[in-house]
């Protein structure tokens, strides 16, 4: 049985779904330049130019710019790196980017302090989207006589006293949805501004992509015009070679969901599985502003043969995805006997702990698979020690269409954990070691009973008779705008009729990929059920309820509308049909 609220006033008209997701629709419409806000709103901006301009004109030390592991960090520091080598062409010699080994957020100090004994001398530390929350290592950086300037979004508590820190999450800056790659162009624009050059829009196309992966809300006038921006226009050589790379993926036309997809996961990837020299080579691609040959990696190439240093940074990103798909299914095939053996599908929270057994980097994907197998809240960790306490901490993972859509809130109201902090269905959590059967035992009492199936939000409900093929192609018209906080449109096409020679499937034995055509529109559902396909095949003519998005599919240059099937129900059949 399909379950769903209806949202706002059961229409398909464009402007209703804008309001539906609370957003003005001239907003969308008549979005310009004008939406952008002056960088100088934001506190500490003016120190923070003027600090980095101080030290660029008038030493000669290096600078360090501290990259941190994720796709707004890469895109925030490749920012930083290519705005501040426009305006100062010879800074490169002088710029030192410091990569996390690991996952670990923050400033390498040991970095810092192993490249000093050496006998580097730095000047300056800036810490793009990290450091927020490091005063201690801001001081200790501080007392060796280098500044740190922090251009920030995450949540803090104060603003650091031994660092310039620009954070709009302490500040009255009227756009809080925006990443760290977001806060760095609003710098590159305040730097344009206060010293006269005009480099700042060459970097939308990053922020489109580390905003996007950061999960930012994309609903302000301000996040959308950036997006659009850096989607429409693409300035740098990466990203131009990202999207010829994955031009089959992306269809003639990028969007958010396109770049969350099947850009944003070979960043991560990389961040997660790769190694210190593939970090390296990523960093250095990303940074090389133009399209410059280097000897070919590819297998079986020969002596003096070369490819672009952008496309084979993708092509090697690719291989590493590979790579973790290979571990992450090796992990999940023991975390499955974990489930089978203690019988752990029968409580309402999935508890799973890895032993330390594979990179604890992998917890969040593991979570979010066998989130989509069980409809249920899982989390995922390990038992160690962390400021002299033994705890058991990793990834939460809960469905925000489900009957529970705040895992992180439901877990800090429990009085149970140490701390569940990130976002409401996908975020960290630490409780105290040992006593994880007694948050097991919390769910199951407190959420007895409940099922955890997704409840759809609907824009609106409609007989299929009766639907518009043109509000339809209104509604694909705008999906350089469908992104997190500005969902695509999810509705409701009641008696939709199948034939059976209509209807193809495929896949495995639990998780079929089914396509029909019904009228104009094709239709595609991943991960059926067997049973369900073969119920929808096995007459001649058959009535559906479907619940679904609508989407522009492109192929061999021609263009349909796709209907991607979130749920169906099968209403009525008829074995013959004449």
């Amino acid at each position: 049985m399909l379950r769903y609220d209806l949202i706002g006033n059961n229409s398909d008209d464009i402007y209703n779904i804008f309001k539906n997701r609370g957003v003005n629709p001239d907003s969308v419409m008549k979005l310009n330049e004008s939406a952008l806000h002056d960088p100088f709103l934001m506190k500490n901006m003016k120190e923070a130019v003027e600090l980095i301009h101080h030290y660029i004109e008038n030493d000669d030390r290096l600078i360090a710019i501290q990259q941190d592991p994720d796709a707004d960090g890469l895109t925030s520091t490749a920012l930083m790196f290519m705005y501040l080598t426009d305006c100062y062409p010879e800074l490169h010699k002088r710029l030192r980017v410091f990569i996390q080994p690991g996952k670990a957020h923050g400033i390498q100090v040991n970095v810092l302090k192993e490249l000093i004994a050496k006998g580097d001398e730095f000047c300056l530390v800036i810490a793009p989207d990290c450091s927020s929350n490091e005063e201690d290592v801001h001081k200790e950086i501080k007392d060796l006589g280098i500044e740190v300037v922090v251009l920030d979004h995450h949540d803090a508590d104060k603003y650091s006293e031994h660092a310039t820190m620009v954070n709009i999450s302490l500040d009255d800056y009227p756009n809080k949805n925006l990443s760290g790659v977001g806060v760095c162009q609003k710098f590159a624009k305040a730097y344009d501004k206060a010293y006269g050059f005009e480099f700042a829009d060459k970097y939308y196309d990053l922020v489109a992509v580390g905003m996007i992966g950061d999960m930012i809300e994309i609903n302000t006038p301000e996040a959308m015009y950036m997006v659009q921006k850096g989607m429409k226009d693409v300035h740098t050589a990466f990203m131009k070679s990202m999207y010829k790379v994955k031009s089959y993926n992306l269809g003639d036309q990028v969007t958010p969901i396109g770049i969350a997809f099947y850009v944003v996961p070979l960043l991560n990837a990389t961040v997660r599985v790769g190694t210190i020299e593939e970090k390296q080579m990523l960093a250095k691609a990303m940074c090389t502003k133009v399209h410059k040959e280097v000897p070919s990696k590819k297998r079986g190439a020969k002596e003096g043969e070369t490819e672009i240093i952008q496309e084979q940074a993708i092509r090697i990103l690719g291989n590493i995805k590979s790579r973790q798909g290979r571990e992450v299914d090796k992990a999940m095939d023991k975390l499955a006997t974990q489930i089978a053996e203690n019988n752990l599908e029968q409580n309402q929270l999935i508890l799973l702990d890895t032993k330390g057994e594979f990179p604890s980097e992998f917890n969040g994907l593991i979570a979010n698979k066998f989130l989509q197998k069980y409809k249920k809240p899982v989390l995922i960790g390990r038992e160690h020690t962390f400021d002299g306490q033994l705890v058991f901490s990793g990834s939460a993972r809960g469905d925000d269409k489900s009957t529970l859509p705040n895992l992180k809130t439901f877990l800090n109201e429990s009085g149970k954990v140490i701390y569940a902090e990130g976002h409401e269905a996908a975020h960290g959590f630490g409780i105290p070691a040992g006593t994880q059967q007694e948050l097991v035992d919390y769910f199951n009492t407190e959420l007895a009973g409940e099922v955890f199936e997704p409840v759809y939000k609907l824009d609106f409900i409609i007989n299929y008779s009766e639907l518009s093929i043109d509000n339809m192609l209104e509604i694909t018209r705008y999906a350089t705008f469908w992104a997190r906080g500005l969902e695509e449109p999810v509705f409701l096409l009641k008696d939709v009729p199948v034939f059976k020679g209509d209807i193809e499937t495929s896949g495995s034995f639990d998780s079929q990929l089914v396509r029909f055509k019904s009228g104009p529109l094709q239709f595609v559902s991943f991960g059926v059920p067997m049973d369900k396909a073969v119920a929808l095949k096995q007459n001649q003519r058959t009535t559906i309820d479907v619940i679904g998005k609508v989407t522009m599919n492109t192929f061999k240059g021609e263009s349909n509308l796709q209907v991607m099937v979130e749920d169906f129900d099968i209403k009525e059949t008829q074995q013959y049909y004449f």
